[in-house]
């Protein structure tokens, strides 16, 4: 398969919509996942034919390569978007069981790489007003304020706060209200509660 060449990829992604449940199945076997996914070119390709999957025979043909290289791909400036590909197309079920403690186990690193924390924002996002993931959760809630401190960590809380608002989050309120002086100086916890202000149109939360 040539997904790699930056001409003959045009034409997997024109035809796999138009082709037979077999020969989709047919195209995913010879994808080598991991291998297209860091390519400059082919990781376009296949996340584009990933974003087109519609059913669970297609997903299950790419499943064992992703979880095999789920973490790997999570530090890779391209893998990160294969991932949040693949993970909308997974159900609910298969992200608690399967996804979670994947990320769950390596919360620790993921949350303080750049393209790392993008698969844990991924998850919040799906889940949105609901709290699916709760071992996320009680993570975060355990290391909030290394969180709030982090180059690229902080962006889990400022999303957790675009999705649903502070007044979802009684521990982050908490957190917030015990180390105010802290965090208004932090260089990246001071991004997030602008963010806060952004979101609620007022100061007046920050009046304890």
């Amino acid at each position: 398969m040539h997904l790699c060449d930056k001409y003959a990829n045009y034409f997997y992604q024109k035809i796999y919509n138009k082709v037979s449940l077999n020969s989709k199945i047919s195209i995913l076997k010879g994808l080598n996942i991991y291998d297209l996914s860091i390519n400059d070119t082919g990781t376009y390709p296949t996340q584009y034919l990933i974003s087109c999957i519609s059913t669970l025979d297609e997903l299950n043909v790419i499943t064992p390569q992703i979880i095999a290289n789920f973490v790997s791909l999570s530090h890779h400036k391209f893998g990160c978007h294969i991932l949040d590909k693949y993970m909308y197309k997974c159900s609910l079920n298969f992200l608690i069981s399967q996804i979670e403690p994947i990320i769950c186990h390596n919360f620790s690193v993921l949350s303080k790489l750049a393209f790392g924390i993008k698969s844990i924002k991924t998850l919040l996002l799906i889940e949105n007003e609901n709290y699916y993931f709760q071992k996320i959760h009680y993570l975060i809630h355990n290391n909030l304020m290394d969180i709030f401190n982090e180059e690229f960590g902080n962006y889990l809380i400022q999303t957790m706060i675009e999705t649903k608002g502070l007044e979802e989050y009684e521990y982050i309120s908490k957190c917030i209200e015990t180390n105010f002086v802290s965090l208004i100086v932090g260089k990246y916890s001071s991004n997030v509660l602008e963010k806060i202000v952004i979101k609620h149109k007022k100061v007046s939360i920050f009046f304890f």
